[in-house]
């Protein structure tokens, strides 16, 4: 019973899994048929619009559920459909789970709980939403997705993958079908608008398509190759085989890149040979034809006949052949013309400045025996009767005369023989215009004109090349005197324009003169002219003063003109570009600079007695040349503190402070000199080459009463001299020195003056050395100015050496020391191209320490000082050899006593001594003459007297 209830059991069970298997295979079956019918619904023909609505429709019968969405594309547009909305575009796809089966190519299904389908409207509880991307090989064309499919239906979605893969296929056919129908249109469309174009045109127009066909063949082609636009469209080869046998290759490599899209637009030039055997020139211009997607539809081109171009070009190459050749057949010719000019043009400079250089060297020919005329015309004053006198002042007035047009004419020589060179140096733009007023002021008070300076708004100080600037204001005022009558003359600066440092000056002197008419000022500025001949027979002169004034500005970068009006006057102007300058102004004088020097001669020569505090050996016999020169006692120092202790034992009425020395400078000295008693109130002068503001200040705090800068100009000093000397009613006449044997004659003492100035002249010419400053400084005296320069150069020549040991160990202090003292003894003898590199190296070794240095420019500055030391020493004439005089052996023993007491006395009247009586002290010293002739110079005065005593 039990085994036969089992059986039973298991029977019924099997039976159970047949019922169950055969439902599934039912199920499939018919899942399979749903399929297959669903299948058979794609039809294709009505289009792809009509395919989508059908099939859409169809799923939703067959498959069921509440909706059904489409997404797929065609081309570049996304196109959207679904079951209750119909067809339209869409930019994307906004359903995240069809998005998703987009991105993964997956299908994907999602379960809705029945908690969220009381949120989403007609979502049914319990249903399926199924996203199914349809493929077309691994080309997506589009998804679908179902939505609301009841959970019963859930194995459908194992075979709806077999139905929706046909879709693809169908899907990606019909869309690449309706794409080429698109391509299509579009290209039939662009090449009905080629075509019609095209047809009118004068090229000849073709259009090729990718496969190397031609699409389109322009009617000119018959005109301009004899072969009807069809023979083309038949046989493509038709092109090659016109092509010129020369030009094929290069027309064959053309063509094979004809159809690359990336090729956009090419060209190329080609023979053909027509139907009629004519050969035509071809310019072929093709670009690629491609649509926006991408999409190469061929290339265009535009074949234009350009023969008769070609023929031109030609014409033009052979007349350019023709045309080169006359050129260069001209060109030889004038070259040979420009060889013929150039060698003409030589040979005139050469004459030039041959002419140039016969006239400076004939002017120093004539210059040099003239400077002894004025000379021996100055000595034989003394003692000569008043008709004498007469006679003498009118050798002197006709000898000034000839020397300044022998003046004019060397300058202009210099200019036009290039040898004229400006400098820079700082200046006082009122030294400058009172220079020029001093100078013309006895002449133009003689004929009762008034001369007036005015200054305007320029700045006190500037820089620039002021002897040459004063010399060209001094020809205007010269000339405003010489052709004005009555009335007055005045001396202006105007300030045109200021930016930064570099200042635009206009300089006028304006007369109440005969004036100039219009048409005759241009003729002013050449040279040997003046406005007529009777101008110059009345007035004189030669004409050189004012083209030397338009050579020396335009030399300065800039400009001359003139203003006037006929029977009123006229205004003579010229600009310049200055830079700013440095310097202090000197106190305004009680005292007319004119008379400066005649009222201290008169009221302190031989009562006044100074002591001069410098160190500098040169710069001592310079200041003590100038106060000699007025008849002042001057005891001298060579420090600090040799100052401090002459000023306890003698009471000087003035002392003269150099501010930088050894063992105690000026400034130290000063102090302690206040600190005196008796000494509080006496005149202490700071002489310096500093002359900045801040030194004045550093003088005025420790209690020196004025600033004298150097190089000293004597004016200056002797006005500062007057003002703080006590006055005097008159002088009593300082005692002469007894002549203890004769002097040497005038005509010995003329010639060696007479060499000296033509041997300083040579200098300033070869070295640019400012004479005329130097020579002031030393009051005309022009044996001592060589003098000095020869012990300059021997004791400075080697002062770079020092210095670059200083450098090298960064003792800025020091080299500051030496850069300055270097700066006023070159600045003092007129070395301008000496003292400005100085004067740089001074101002760059003020620097604090931690400062670095331009050691570049340094040794620029540095260099530029060895060489011109170097020159200077080469072009020095060796000094005047001594010529012994034999004397009264009496004579010769008074000499030596009076050198003792002066020695003894440290009195720099030996120095006179030494030079007016030299042959006898040669022959009355001996051997010993050469020894004690440089210690004087060097102001040794004690050494000199040592050997001195043993020979008395």
């Amino acid at each position: 019973m039990t085994e036969s209830h089992n059986a039973a059991g298991g029977t019924a069970a099997e039976l159970d899994k047949l019922r169950t298997r055969y439902k599934r295979l039912a199920d499939d079956k018919s899942y399979l048929q749903l399929v297959i019918r669903l299948i058979e619904q794609l039809n294709p023909l009505p289009g792809l619009d009509a395919m989508i609505s059908s099939m859409l429709l169809t799923i939703v019968e067959a498959i069921g559920g509440t909706n059904i969405r489409l997404w797929y594309w065609v081309g570049e547009e996304i196109r959207y459909a679904d079951f209750l909305n119909g067809m339209s575009l869409a930019s994307e796809i906004d359903d995240p789970l069809a998005q998703q089966a987009a991105t993964t190519r997956q299908f994907v299904e999602q379960t809705v709980a029945a908690d969220a389908a009381l949120l989403q409207g007609d979502v049914i509880p319990s249903a399926w939403a199924w996203a199914f991307p349809l493929l077309a090989g691994d080309e997506l064309v589009g998804v679908i997705k179902l939505e609301n499919l009841h959970v019963s239906a859930a194995r459908l979605r194992d075979y709806l993958p077999i139905f929706f893969s046909h879709v693809a296929l169908i899907f990606g056919n019909e869309i690449r079908s309706v794409l080429r129908v698109r391509d299509q249109n579009a290209l039939r469309e662009a090449e009905e608008k080629y075509r019609t174009f095209a047809d009118f045109t004068y090229d000849w127009e073709v259009w090729v398509a990718p496969d190397g066909s031609y699409r389109y063949v322009s009617p000119a082609c018959l005109r301009i190759t004899g072969h009807p636009a069809d023979a083309f469209v038949a046989d493509p080869m038709l092109m090659l085989s016109i092509v010129h046998p020369d030009d094929l290759a290069d027309v064959e490599t053309h063509f094979s890149t004809l159809h690359a899209p990336l090729q956009k637009q090419c060209s190329i030039e080609f023979r053909i040979v027509t139907k009629a055997g004519d050969i035509r020139w071809i310019e072929h211009i093709c670009h690629a034809v491609v649509r926006a997607d991408g999409n190469y539809l061929g290339r265009r081109a535009s074949n234009r006949d350009i023969t008769e171009q070609k023929q031109a070009l030609e014409q033009i190459r052979k007349l350019n052949a023709e045309l080169e050749q006359r050129v260069g057949e001209r060109t030889a010719e004038l070259e040979s013309a420009n060889r013929a000019l150039l060698q003409a043009r030589d040979a005139a400079e050469g004459a030039n400045r041959a002419k140039s250089m016969f006239l400076a060297n004939m002017s120093h020919e004539i210059r040099t025996p003239m400077n002894a005329i004025l000379g021996l015309t100055h000595l034989l004053h003394n003692g000569a009767t008043p008709e004498q006198a007469e006679r003498l002042d009118k050798i002197d007035s006709a000898g000034r005369h000839l020397l300044s047009v022998i003046n004019d004419i060397l300058d202009i020589s210099k200019i036009e023989a290039g040898k004229l060179q400006m400098e820079q140096s700082d200046f006082a733009l009122s030294s400058i215009l009172d220079h020029a007023r001093s100078l013309i002021t006895d002449a133009a008070q003689a004929k009762g004109l008034q001369v007036l300076v005015d200054g305007d708004d320029v700045p006190l100080w500037l820089r620039g090349d002021a002897m040459r600037l004063r010399q060209s204001l001094l020809n205007y005022a010269g000339n405003a005197v010489k052709f004005t009558e009555n009335g007055c003359i005045t001396l202006r600066a105007k300030l045109l324009d200021d930016s930064g440092d570099t200042l635009q000056v206009r300089f006028e002197v304006e007369d109440t003169g005969i004036g100039i008419a219009a048409e005759k000022i241009e003729r002013l500025f050449h040279a040997f002219e003046q406005v007529d001949a009777t101008t110059t027979r009345r007035y004189g002169g030669t004409g050189l003063g004012l083209v030397i004034t338009r050579r020396l500005v335009e030399l300065m970068g800039g400009k001359v003109g003139a203003d006037s009006t006929v029977g009123k006057g006229s205004t003579f102007w010229f600009t310049l570009p200055l830079q700013r300058g440095h310097g202090i102004m000197p106190h305004a004088s009680k005292h007319d600079a004119m008379d400066a020097e005649a009222q201290l001669r008169a009221q302190q020569g031989g009562v006044a007695r100074l002591l001069l505090a410098e160190d500098n050996a040169i710069n001592r016999e310079v200041a003590l040349e100038l106060l000699h020169g007025v008849g002042l006692a001057v005891d001298t120092a060579e420090d600090g503190l040799e100052a401090l202790e002459k000023a306890k034992r003698h009471p000087y009425d003035l002392i003269l402070m150099d501010m930088q020395m050894p063992n105690m400078d000026g400034l130290e000295a000063t102090q302690a000199i206040r600190a005196l008693p008796e000494r509080q109130q006496t005149p202490i002068l700071a002489m310096t080459a500093n002359a900045f503001d801040e030194d004045r200040h550093a003088c005025e705090v420790v209690g020196m009463n004025d600033f004298i800068a150097k190089p000293v100009d004597p004016d200056a000093l002797y006005a500062a001299l007057l003002r703080w000397l006590p006055e005097r009613m008159q002088a009593a006449p300082a005692a002469p020195i007894k002549q203890a044997a004769p002097g040497p004659s005038i005509a010995a003492n003329a010639s060696a003056e007479a060499n000296a100035t033509a041997a300083l002249q040579q200098l300033a010419e070869l070295l640019g050395l400012d004479v005329t400053r130097g020579l002031a400084a030393l009051r005309g005296n022009s044996i001592k100015y060589l003098d000095l320069l020869r012990q300059f150069v021997a004791g400075h020549a080697d002062d770079m050496t020092p210095l670059a040991v200083l450098l090298a160990a960064d003792d800025r202090a020091a080299a500051r020391h030496l850069a300055h003292t270097l700066k006023g003894v070159s600045a003092t003898l007129g070395a301008g191209r000496i003292a400005d590199p100085a004067r740089r190296l001074e101002e760059a070794f003020r620097t604090a320490p931690q400062t670095p240095l331009d050691h570049a420019a340094i040794e620029t500055d540095m260099e530029t000082i060895r060489g011109e030391l170097s020159r200077l020493a080469a072009a020095l004439p060796p000094p005047e050899a001594v010529v012994p005089i034999q004397a009264d052996p009496q004579v010769q023993r008074a000499l030596l006593i009076q050198l003792d007491v002066l020695l003894a006395s440290s009195d720099t009247a030996a120095l006179t001594l030494l030079r007016e009586h030299a042959g006898a002290l040669h022959v009355a010293l001996g051997n010993a003459f050469d020894q004690i002739t440089r210690q004087i110079r060097q102001f040794d005065f004690q050494s000199a007297r040592q050997i001195l005593l043993k020979l008395l």
